[in-house]
């Protein structure tokens, strides 16, 4: 392993004759670099993995499909299909989920004697009808929820504000991230913000996934929120449950793309109000004061407390997008909060060595309160079942990250072999979970439809050998799949879309698991040209006009997003990537040495004082502009 600060001896990776590197453009360090590792990476100026293969192809250099790559293909798809299914077939069915809580709600607000019930349901009425509005602009809202939707609406395109939202009331349990719902997430991102219609989803399902029917606690005694939520469930549970299966067939597969916090949902409601009011009912129960106590007794034992975001407690309509790793950032600190946080916390809780190195040259493992709550998160992980791993996009995207950071696999090639490439690696996984903090719909493009990994019978490509980490790509799409088969979101079409991707991926990993079991590593990637039209048609596919959005206003896939807001002391670390760098290695063939070129995330990561410094909103721009510096790990095994 690379020791940060210590001189490292480079020894050649092989005797045989050095391929010839002029057309490669390297610099002497970068060349010698090459010739003794065995692989450089160097800085891209490319905007995008395709532009970054298609100039390694120019030059006559055979491709090295790297795990990089593989990813963000993979990333693209996975948009692709969100933007598709909502276009298509979600968004009708939120607008008729709203249209129709919105009637029943009504007819709970006619029939309620109780006033506490009455006003309940008139706050769902608004509740719904803000939905609605959101989907469809021509609803006009009853005369007795009108003001409430009208309020509401103001801030949501405003976008502007924190401030208590007029139908749901203040959120947070305490004055450290000030009073009620920010604003500035209703804000669309990414593909939602080129298309007026997506962007009407976009913020019809941050409305319904953000506002919680919270619990009566802290600052917030009122227990309106709470009839709401049993009103809703009692809305759902009726027609024959017709409701609450058009939710379910919303909130399921949305939900493997957002993970959620835990919240509980409407099904959850509905189980703790069979225990104490038992099934079928009434509205006259919920004035019952003494019912509507244990019913909140109950939900407070498994409703999870939010650390991070001071968020009350309390059912939310849809699963909201929340990060499992933002808990555990609060959990890490040692003593007096003197810690900082970043990545290297994060791929070492999930088994990286290098990222393990690094923190223990910093000294983190001295402090004795980070080492307990580090071990403590640590072992939890070891608890978790395959299941466990491949619920959500976000554990089946982590799941595949693990394969790549434990280590090179047994029998990898020579180039391998070098102290730095773990650490390489480590810097795929940081950038790949940077990506889980764009927003859903948020894949960027060129516009262009060069295929993002070219393949040639030609001029074979080498695959970066981790067939592990193949396979569990593959299966994080064919779960995906089944549940959109079962929901009635794919047709045969798309699903054959599915199938034939994950057939390339099987043919990574096939390929992968040769490289590792033969002595001539040469021509491992032959047969890969039979997929060259289908990476064609998915990238046609996907980047541009998905779904009807427009192309991203930036040729740039550079971004940034939070990983950490520590709202006590106003901390934000932010992590994202940039242009891709280069990476070229030596292959070991029978006829002799040979390179390949690949593409690879460049990652960054900055933590500052919330409010000072450099704003992380004109962060992404400054990485397009290379104005912000990579972290020191990662410079360690670059070449300029």
């Amino acid at each position: 392993m690379l020791l940060l600060g210590c001189p490292v001896l480079l020894v050649p990776v092989a005797a045989a004759a050095a391929p010839d590197l002029s057309s490669l453009g390297l610099s002497l360090e970068a060349e010698q670099t090459l010739t003794v590792s065995g692989f450089v990476v160097v800085p891209g100026e490319a905007a995008d993995f395709p532009e970054a293969y298609a100039g390694i192809t120019e030059r006559g250099v055979p491709s090295f499909i790297t795990t990089d790559s593989a990813l963000y293909v993979t990333d693209l798809f996975l948009d692709r299909v969100l933007l598709t299914i909502v276009d298509e077939t979600l968004y009708e069915r939120l607008e008729t989920l709203s249209r129709e809580l919105v009637r029943v709600s009504t007819d709970q607000y006619l029939l309620a004697s109780d006033s506490a019930v009455k006003e309940a349901a008139r706050r769902n009425i608004a509740y719904y009808g803000v939905g609605l509005s959101l989907l469809d602009p021509d609803y006009y809202p009853a005369d007795f929820a009108i003001s409430l939707v009208t309020r509401e609406l103001s801030f949501i395109e405003d976008a502007r504000r924190k401030a208590p939202s007029p139908i749901m009331g203040d959120a947070p349990l305490d004055g450290i991230a000030g009073p009620g719902e920010d604003y500035t997430y209703y804000v669309p991102r990414a593909h939602f913000e080129g298309s007026e219609r997506l962007g009407r989803f976009y913020r019809a399902f941050t409305w319904y996934s953000r506002m919680a029917f919270v619990l009566p606690e802290g600052r917030v005694q009122d227990m309106t929120a709470t009839i709401q939520a049993l009103l809703t469930v009692m809305a759902l549970e009726s027609e024959a449950g017709d409701w609450l299966e058009l939710w379910y067939r919303i909130d399921d597969p949305m939900s493997f793309y957002t993970g959620g916090a835990g919240d509980p949902t409407p099904v959850d409601y509905m189980a703790t109000a069979d225990e104490i009011y038992g099934t079928g009912f009434s509205l006259d129960d919920l004035s019952d004061p003494d019912l509507l106590l244990e019913f909140i007794a109950a939900v407070g034992e498994y409703a999870p407390a939010h650390f991070e975001t001071h968020q009350l407690r309390g059912m939310r309509f849809l699963s909201p997008s929340e990060f499992p790793d933002r808990s555990w950032f609060v959990r890490l600190p040692g003593r007096n909060d003197v810690a900082h946080r970043s990545a290297l916390d994060m791929m070492a809780l999930v088994g990286s060595r290098a990222a393990r190195t690094v923190l223990e040259e910093r000294d983190r493992f001295d402090d004795s309160s980070f080492h307990r709550n580090f071990w403590e998160i640590e072992r939890s992980f070891e608890t978790l079942t395959y299941g466990d791993w491949t619920e959500d996009l976000y554990w089946s995207w982590l799941y595949a990250i693990t394969a790549l950071i434990k280590g090179s696999p047994k029998s990898a090639p020579s180039f391998m072999d070098a102290s730095q490439w773990d650490t390489r690696a480590l810097s795929t996984g940081a950038a790949a979970w940077a990506i889980q903090r764009l927003p859903a719909g948020r894949a960027r493009g060129t516009g262009t439809y060069a295929p993002p990994i070219p393949v040639s019978e030609t001029m074979p490509p080498y695959v970066e050998p981790y067939p592990d980490f193949y396979m569990r790509l593959r299966e994080l799409l064919e779960n995906l799949r089944d549940r959109l088969w079962e929901h009635y979101l794919l047709d045969d079409a798309r699903y054959a879309e599915f199938n034939e991707y994950c057939i390339f991926l099987t043919s990574l990993e096939r390929i992968s698991r040769q490289a590792l079991e033969t002595e001539d590593l040469g021509g491992a990637g032959r047969g890969l040209g039979n997929h060259a039209a289908t990476l064609a048609q998915l990238s046609a596919r996907t980047v541009g006009d998905a779904a009807g959005a427009e192309a991203s206003a930036s040729p740039s896939m550079a971004f940034a997003g939070i990983a950490y807001r520590d709202f006590s002391t106003g901390t934000v670390l932010e992590v994202g990537i940039g242009k891709p760098d280069l990476i070229y290695v030596i292959v070991q063939e029978a006829a002799g040495p040979k390179v390949y070129g690949g593409a690879v995330f460049s990652f960054y990561e900055n933590e500052w004082a919330d409010g000072s410094g450099l704003l992380f909103r004109q962060w992404p721009q400054l990485i397009e502009d290379d104005s912000v510096a990579r972290p020191r790990w990662v410079r360690a095994y670059m070449s300029e």
